[in-house]
């Protein structure tokens, strides 16, 4: 009874503090009210503003006129003039937001040079319930007079029942759930023509999570309630929408009738636990209160040492339960999917206390959730994990972190006693920063175009001496996931490597990724024949191929190696991190084993490249068909060597993520091209 007050408690208070804010929700245009100065007709339009969990917002606005593309603006709202990007018609812009009293705040948005271009200013009003946005130009010169209404309630879903609508550009609909406690709910959005962006939130507004699907066809959504009340589905126009939808909930269940699971078995066990356990069974009523005050304090998971073993600790992952609790399973891939009994929490008598230990090697830093009222299973019916599996509450460090995320879209990280230090990850005082400036590039050759960051170090002159080049894949992760900007400015105030230009790419969407980054004969000209000559129309960097480094992780690894493969004559080294060499090319060879580029390196006589690899030592195939990371990037190595290449190999122990990646950059750039060689 106590766990249900105290939920419905903090439901209530959340709910309160999304009423008292006036700009939050989802608004529609009222197009009577709006207005465009220019004579565009306007006919449709829509705005979001959701908290970014740090005292801001995060806003989107979507105006659809009668002709022509619609405007598109999506920013995070920061309130202090704190300089940040966001996207203007689909192109990255730079912006300063600040707040200009408790019901307004202003956007002014910058051009290329850094003068403002457009200025716009968003104010709320309670008392008529209206979100008013006005558009002016850079001489402040209105343009735009836009005027929200918020979004209608919408219809409750009936399991087994479809409803359908049209869709298209500014549109936005709800629909709502009736749940108890402990519910769960599964359904599908059917995708007609273009992609539909699709949210639930909990009954005191805020948002449960986010559900990206394919960019046409079925999305499908879930939620399990915390508490009994209404939660609701909301559907948002994309940059590409559908033209119409059809939603359907396909079925509801109490959790008694979701989770049949045994209590699971323990492996190992921790002292501390042990301890904890003897105090509850010899009666001690506050032993367990006094344990969750101590890891309060201290956070989890516990970390403790193994008698006789230097080389792993005993990590011991918790859970305190606050609501009805069947299971937990840690999900630490690959490991939880291949052995899930090893890795399903045993719970401490009636206590609250779920525990598993866990053996890991001392040198581990990795990223894992957790996930109570797990279905345990790894197939079609493991899709409610989507709304189970979140960050441990009772670790601080947080990874994959954006402002506005919620507790179920990232993860909690561990970095154990002993693994590698990532020097040049921080931002340091006193150390020179660099500038990033934000470029878009047409390809003729691939019939699309792609943003760009260009990092140029301190000091840089267009006269002077020429400039090492950098260039890297997967741009967006390596500005915040991966620090490149900071990693460079640190390693150039430390004199490790020469004066470098760096150019980071974007991938126009997720299927142009998927599509250009594995060994692409296309993508690998456009870098030579089409980015690498603007690169030195526009900036001061060398010719020398020795002074040139292709970087990326996974996909971005093995375009990496294939650029080089491809056009040694402009990149001379290649930093591959995770590289995705279990990729087998269709053409020109149906290879049915993994390793394309290795047989590509065996059949091509010795070229003038170098080569910095690494990969993670939990990056291994468990399910016996010869991919993953590990064993393909040690064959791939091997087969570099016995060509007679210079090879720097290493294996952090961590998995295939840019928790390690974000330490190995530096590393491979001082291998390749440091000052020392």
């Amino acid at each position: 009874m106590r766990i249900a007050k105290v939920i419905l408690a903090a439901v209530m208070a959340t709910a309160g503090a999304w009423a008292a804010d006036g700009f939050l929700g989802d608004w529609k245009l009222n197009l009577a009210k709006s207005s465009a100065s220019d004579g565009r007709v306007l006919k449709d339009g829509r705005a979001l503003i959701e908290p970014d969990n740090s005292g801001g917002y995060l806003q989107i606005t979507e105006t659809v006129f009668g002709e022509g593309p619609a405007l598109r603006f999506n920013s995070r709202v920061q309130l202090d003039g704190t300089p940040g990007y966001g996207t203007l018609e689909n192109h990255p812009v730079r912006y300063i937001s600040k707040r200009v009293d408790a019901n307004s705040f202003e956007i002014s948005i910058g051009d290329d040079g850094g003068a403002i271009s457009r200025v716009i200013r968003a104010s709320a009003s309670l008392q008529n319930h209206t979100l008013t946005v006005l558009w002016s130009d850079a001489h402040s010169a209105p343009t735009l007079k836009l005027v929200y209404e918020k979004a209608p309630e919408g219809p409750v879903l009936e399991a087994g029942k479809a409803m359908e609508h049209a869709f298209g550009p500014g549109a936005t609909y709800e629909y709502r759930v009736n749940l108890r406690a402990g519910e769960y709910c599964q359904g599908s959005v059917e995708q007609k023509g273009g992609t539909i962006n699709v949210g639930t939130y909990g009954p005191d507004g805020a948002r449960l999570r986010s559900f990206s699907g394919p960019p046409d066809g079925e999305n499908r959504f879930a939620i399990e309630a915390a508490a009994s009340g209404t939660y609701r589905v909301v559907l948002r126009s994309a940059v590409k929408p559908a033209a119409s939808y059809s939603i359907r909930l396909e079925k509801t269940m109490p959790i008694s009738q979701r989770l049949h699971s045994e209590p699971a078995k323990e492996k190992f066990l921790s002292p501390r636990i042990a301890k904890l356990r003897k105090d509850v069974e010899g009666g001690n009523a506050g032993a367990v209160t006094a344990f969750w005050s101590e890891i309060e304090k201290q956070g989890a998971p516990l970390v403790e040492p193994i008698e006789g073993n230097t080389s792993d600790n005993l990590v011991t992952f918790l859970w305190r339960a606050t609501q009805e609790t069947h299971n937990v399973l840690i999900m630490w891939f690959p490991y939880a999917a291949a052995k899930p009994e090893d890795f399903e929490m045993v719970r401490l008598g009636a206590t609250d206390v779920w525990y598993r230990s866990v053996k890991i090697r001392r040198g581990a830093r990795f990223a894992y959730q957790l996930s109570p009222n797990d279905p345990l299973t790894f197939d079609d019916s493991s899709f409610a994990r989507v709304v189970t599996a979140q960050a441990d509450p009772l670790n601080p460090h947080h990874w994959f972190e954006n402002p506005g995320s919620t507790k179920f879209e990232y993860q909690s990280m561990l970095e154990m006693p002993d693994a590698k230090p990532q020097p040049y990850i921080a931002k340091r005082a006193g150390v020179p920063a660099g500038n990033v400036e934000k470029k878009r590039i047409k390809s003729e050759l691939l019939k699309n175009e792609r943003d760009l960051s260009i990092y140029t170090p301190p000091g840089y002159r267009r006269d002077g001496p020429p400039n090492g080049l950098l260039v890297v894949f997967d741009e967006s992760s390596y500005l915040t996931l991966v620090p490149t900007p900071v990693i460079l400015d640190n390693l150039l105030s430390e004199k490790k490597i020469p004066s470098m230009v760096a150019v980071l790419i974007a991938n126009p969407d997720q299927d142009t990724r998927t599509r250009e980054l594995p060994p692409n004969p296309d993508f690998a000209d456009f870098l030579n024949n089409e980015l690498i000559p603007w690169v030195r129309a526009n900036y001061n960097i060398t010719k020398d191929p020795g002074q040139v480094v292709v970087a990326g992780s996974s996909f971005g690894g093995i375009a990496s190696v294939y650029a080089g493969l491809r056009h040694p004559e402009t990149f001379g080294n290649i930093l591959c991190q995770s590289g995705s060499f279990w990729w087998s090319a269709p053409k020109p060879e149906p290879y049915a084993e993994p390793n394309y580029l290795a047989k590509e390196f065996v059949k091509s006589p010795k070229l003038p490249l170098r080569f910095y690899m690494d990969a993670g030592s939990f990056e291994v195939d468990t399910n016996g068909g010869g991919g993953a990371i590990l064993e393909p990037s040690r064959h791939m190595r091997d087969v570099l060597l016995a060509k007679g290449y210079e090879v720097h190999y290493q294996e952090n122990v961590g998995g295939h993520d840019y928790l390690s990646w974000r330490g190995s950059l530096a590393d491979g750039l001082i291998a390749l091209v440091g000052t020392s060689r």
